[in-house]
């Protein structure tokens, strides 16, 4: 029940920051530099409190090989689904549809039904899903075309390492080869940002709705997340069938395939200046998706 508050507490914070952009409380040339602030500052503080001083367990390395090929699987679909139009809408398709919101939404939900082992799983299906989510699906959509592949290999690398989450990732790998942690007050400091990072992402989306909304767009925004959608629960289906985890693992990782779209999407939208309003809107929706059909497979599952 206590998850279940914290998800609709996250779906508050999104009413809060559409309240906030209608009644002109935070203008809408601010949502770009909050973005900024997400991007380089909150979570990457989430990401080194995280992932600093934790285990890895290698017997479960394809949970992080599941997520990491989650993403490309979305990208695929991005591509095929977008493959008549033009090269914006292929843009936005690629950075909206990849990904799993599971530090902001799956994480809370599941959290009380959970045991310590299937929450593993959700954090090592995180792990892969961030490598693209956080920056190298950006990397690779928005990648300049050149003609030239040094060049464009080298404008990829340059996307990919600008993220401040994957540097973040970096330094936690760093890190954890050479056994270190960090001090009390290191901690405590990374804390106090990191625990800004889920209402700062949350309004974020809430601030970027625009209720002024193209009908035409928006039915083509839901026919391209009712079929992640679809291509999600195939692969849930290809798991239970075919994973040979811990029935618990497998829990754990059909839950988060049903997992919404990652807040991330829509913050390299507004960085790419692509359509952010539409991108806030698909978040929004996909939340609530996401809500009943967990709450659904949480009522079913042993």
């Amino acid at each position: 029940m206590t998850a279940l508050f914290d998800v609709l507490g996250y779906v508050a914070l999104i009413f809060l920051g559409l309240i906030l952009r209608l009644t002109g409380a935070v203008p809408k040339e601010a949502i770009r530099p909050l973005t900024m602030l997400l991007l380089y500052v909150t979570l990457p503080a989430v990401i080194l409190r995280a992932l600093v001083g934790t285990e890895f367990r290698p017997e479960y390395v394809g949970i992080f090989l599941l997520g990491l090929g989650g993403n490309w699987l979305m990208i695929g679909l991005a591509r095929f689904l977008t493959r008549k139009h033009t090269h914006k809408d292929w843009q936005f398709a690629g950075l909206n549809l990849p990904g799993y919101n599971i530090g902001i939404f799956a994480m809370p939900f599941t959290s009380g039904f959970l045991p310590p082992e299937g929450f593993l799983a959700l954090c090592l299906f995180d792990a892969g899903n961030s490598v693209m989510c956080t920056g190298g699906t950006y990397a690779l959509v928005c990648r300049e075309k050149s003609g030239e592949w040094k060049t464009e290999l080298k404008n990829m690398a340059l996307r990919f390492f600008s993220s401040g989450p994957i540097c973040a990732y970096i330094l936690a790998l760093l890190l954890n080869l050479g056994d270190v942690t960090f001090a009390r007050p290191v901690s405590h400091f990374l804390d106090i940002i990191a625990n800004a990072n889920a209402f700062l992402g949350m309004t974020l989306v809430g601030l970027s709705i625009d209720l002024r909304i193209d009908v035409e767009k928006l039915k083509r925004g839901l026919a391209m997340v009712f079929w992640r959608y679809v291509v999600n629960a195939l692969l849930a289906v290809g798991v239970v069938l075919a994973a040979p985890w811990p029935d618990v693992i497998v829990k754990a990782v059909v839950l988060v395939l049903m997992a919404p779209l990652p807040a991330m999407g829509l913050i390299f939208t507004i960085k790419a200046k692509l359509d952010w309003s539409l991108s806030a809107n698909l978040n929004t929706v996909s939340i609530f998706i996401s809500v009943a059909i967990m709450t659904a497979l949480l009522a079913m599952m042993p």
